[in-house]
């Protein structure tokens, strides 16, 4: 609805061959707190794309989010105990119902086209977070969320061993959250996690976005960080990483170069 977007992120489905991605619906130039919803897209190939529009306070009219402020930073998961994909995201209200961004989600509809239910609570520490970014990690069976904390001013990561958790205990199923884990003192956000393939190597990539560049750090238990590299060459903001084929590599340099040449 707002013709612009920001914050991609990217999952390729269970059945490797289906792409989701998620998307926030925004304009900058209408400020912070002017987008009301995400965009949901969904992709056989990477390069076509069907889309559709989710606006918050026209989908739960006259409920309680009909008072949105803003929703950011959507991210994809799938949950294998629902063996349904989860979308979550951050969202902040003008009144009682999240006075404060806190990470919600829903689940999404078989054709990735709308969501479902009303959004439940994921995660709340009684201060701003935003950016969630989640991964699950199979040698120690858990589930890590790296996040940007308001509070300290950097990328904290908290754990679970399940995404969700009983009902009245919404949000308490994540441990302490971590001091930040981000390796410069530059203002971080949006965190991207992602394992090198056919190791046990995981990367850590932010946006150090007052000073236009990306970095990179790497580690072995999601816990303890060493920075790898700055990046100022990438010109994006807040984006995610997946692996892709050799051909899927060439599909889009047919496509993409074309249209830029």
């Amino acid at each position: 609805m707002k013709k612009g977007v920001r914050d991609p992120h990217i999952l390729r489905g269970e059945d490797g061959n289906t792409f989701y991605m998620v998307v926030t619906d925004m304009k900058s130039s209408e400020g912070w707190s002017s987008n009301r919803g995400i965009v949901l897209l969904k992709s056989n190939d990477l390069v076509n794309w069907t889309h559709s529009t989710v606006h918050f306070p026209t989908k739960w009219y006259s409920a309680e989010w009909g008072n949105v402020l803003r929703v950011w930073a959507p991210q994809t998961i799938f949950d294998p105990v629902e063996g349904k994909y989860m979308v979550y995201f951050s969202l902040w209200t003008n009144d009682a119902t999240s006075p404060y961004d806190r990470i919600y989600y829903c689940y999404v509809n078989e054709d990735f086209t709308d969501l479902i239910g009303t959004p439940k609570l994921l995660f709340d520490r009684g201060t701003s977070s935003i950016d969630g970014d989640i991964v699950f990690n199979e040698v120690d069976d858990l589930y890590y969320m790296f996040f940007k904390n308001e509070a300290l001013g950097g990328i904290s990561q908290v754990t679970s061993p399940s995404l969700t958790a009983p009902a009245g205990q919404e949000g308490l199923q994540w441990s302490i959250p971590s001091p930040p884990v981000q390796q410069t003192n530059k203002a971080v956000e949006g965190s991207g996690v992602f394992r090198l393939i056919d190791t046990n190597q995981w990367v850590l990539m932010y946006d150090c976005y007052t000073n236009g560049h990306y970095q990179f750090c790497n580690s072995t238990n999601l816990k303890d960080f060493n920075f790898v590299q700055d990046n100022y060459d990438i010109g994006a903001r807040h984006g995610t990483s997946i692996a892709i084929s050799d051909e899927e590599v060439a599909r889009l340099v047919s496509k993409w170069y074309q249209v830029q040449h």
